[in-house]
């Protein structure tokens, strides 16, 4: 961007010079427009004034120089985020300092119903959550979904993010709107040791909060019953049944299910919820983890309606992440298990000649559904099955954005045959379908106990599985981290990366798109910027005219 740059000339996204030069952190270019009088408030077409680019980028001399001509801190873009909102998520203490420094409002809440406090624990952005504190914001404000900073920050584990917040204040037997203390987040997000602080600051489970599931004998609702659709499915009476709270579960409710059978006790887990297809999409994934490794996961029981109250279930076997049971199951690592499930040949679907991309119901990657239905060709499923069904999708949650709308189709038109087409990815001998979990990221995996039998196992959970490349399964693993570099050693050792070798990063960062599509169709907010950034990459390299394509 040159300075002579014309100020009222916009990009496709609607942004002026000053925008982009905060964006990028040009602060000549910026201190050069704003001496020529450049509107320091004008927004592009998705709310964001220079402020806004310049704290969600960390860009804090230009932070420095917006204030100082006046930029107001506390305007909000489309998505109701301002400026502290932005360099709150990113983890910008500098920037958060500043603004706060401004005048910043740090009670204001974004469209999602959040703090910038809410944010930072979120993140465990520690020395965030400290500025945030220290602006007099109260430590027991709850999302409009009644989540406290300490049950954010419990749920993903950020243990210093925990302790500062109980130092000022925050109270660990908060209950959120499903009666749930931190304490119990942080269990059924297997993050033992916060659990354990938590507990020693006296949060456990409410002794009284159990399930209330309407009595299979009617005359309204009563505690530690069980429905008669659970009841038929495990073969026992309604007085031999116990349900307990365990945990939280996402997109639904989690309980423990307890059943005695000639006087000895055997446990199970329940999900309850208004989703049959979520539970029927979960039941099938499971089902075929478990065929082809089955220590690899719970194994699904059954999935149906609820007879007794409204909604469906899911019923699995009890995985116990808090045994320290002797032994070490079947010896197997997650990495071994994992290059079993992708070398494991899948079936043929009825009505095809051979194995196919997609698989027999709709999955759903968090509340996204996803349209499995079969194709022979890789590049293809990935293209219209993932890429352009969750822009489409984007479209009905976020708003149709026609910058990124083109990114994906010049991504598709472009990158994906590049890197995947049939005859290439593979060579001649192309890529088979391998089954996938679908959703690995760290917090979907642990160890624990299967069923009450055996020893410890590496196990994962919540699946969204599909018959894909097997590499698919790298992509949401790299974006959020949590797989050390000797799990990736012992997998591909064990599953080779496939030909061409030189292409195999971006091949997994290709992947990784899907997953920062998906956030945003789910979230909103900065996990389109991750996605562009991705594309705009990957199209440098093999778009057309790029050196790889000659």
């Amino acid at each position: 961007m040159e300075k002579q740059a014309d100020p009222g000339v916009l990009d496709r996204d609607g942004k002026n010079a000053l925008h982009l030069a905060a964006e990028n952190g040009q602060l000549d270019v910026a201190q050069f427009h704003l001496e020529n009088g450049i509107d320091i408030e004008a927004s592009d077409y998705q709310g964001w004034t220079a402020l806004h680019h310049a704290a969600w980028n960390g860009r804090t001399a230009i932070v420095s120089v917006l204030l100082q001509n006046g930029a107001a801190v506390n305007v909000k873009n489309r998505d109701g985020n301002t400026a502290l909102h932005l360099a709150t998520e990113d983890g910008c203490a500098g920037v958060v300092r500043l603004i706060l420094r401004d005048g910043a409002d740090a009670n204001m809440y974004c469209n999602k119903g959040e703090m910038a406090l809410h944010k930072a624990a979120w993140h465990g952005h520690t020395q965030v959550t400290k500025l945030l504190l220290e602006s007099d914001v109260d430590p027991n404000a709850k999302t409009e979904s009644g989540l406290s900073a300490l049950h954010q920050a419990a749920g993903s584990g950020h243990e210093s993010v925990v302790k500062l917040l109980l130092d000022c204040g925050a109270d660990p037997a908060a209950l959120d709107d499903n009666g749930e203390t931190a304490y119990m987040h942080a269990k059924a997000n297997h993050h033992n040791s916060t659990a354990r602080l938590l507990k020693g600051k006296g949060a456990t489970a409410p002794e009284s909060d159990e399930p209330r599931i309407k009595s299979h004998k009617g005359g309204g609702s009563r505690r530690n019953t069980s429905d008669a659709a659970i009841c038929a499915v495990l073969s026992v009476s309604p007085e031999d049944c116990r349900i307990q709270p365990h945990g939280s579960a996402g997109f639904s409710s989690s309980s423990k299910v307890t059943i005695t059978t000639n006087g000895q006790t055997k446990d199970y887990f329940l999900k309850t919820g208004p989703s049959g297809d979520m539970f029927e999409s979960e039941h099938a994934s499971l089902q075929a983890m478990h065929s082809s490794v089955p220590t690899i996961c719970p194994a699904s029981i059954a999935h149906g309606r609820l007879s007794d109250s409204p909604g469906h279930f899911l019923l699995t076997e009890f995985l116990d992440m808090s045994s320290r049971k002797g032994g070490t199951g079947s010896g197997l690592s997650l990495a071994q298990k994992l290059a079993k499930l992708h070398t494991t040949p899948v079936p043929t679907p009825d009505g095809h000649a051979q194995p196919m991309f997609g698989f027999p119901v709709t999955t759903f990657c968090g509340m996204t559904p996803q349209d499995n239905t079969y194709r022979r060709s890789w590049s293809e499923f990935f293209a219209e099955n993932r890429l352009r069904a969750i822009t489409k999708i984007i479209g009905e949650n976020q708003g149709t954005d026609e910058g990124l709308k083109k990114w994906v189709e010049r991504t598709v038109a472009d990158v994906v045959p590049r890197l995947l087409g049939d005859g290439h990815l593979g060579g001649q001998e192309g890529v088979t379908p391998a089954l996938v979990h679908g959703d690995l990221w760290s917090g979907n995996k642990g160890r624990g106990t299967i069923g009450g039998q055996g020893g410890v196992e590496d196990v994962v959970f919540d699946p969204s599985s599909c018959y894909a490349h097997s590499e698919y399964e790298l992509g949401i693993m790299r974006m959020f981290g949590g797989f050390s570099a000797e799990f990736y050693r012992e997998y591909h050792r064990l599953v080779p990366k496939t030909e061409p070798e030189s292409e195999y990063d971006d091949r997994v960062e290709l992947y990784e798109l899907y997953h920062h599509l998906n956030h945003y169709a789910l979230f909103g907010g900065g996990y389109m910027h991750g996605a562009v950034s991705i594309m705009k990459r990957l199209h440098r390299k093999y778009g057309q005219g790029s050196a790889s394509r000659s």
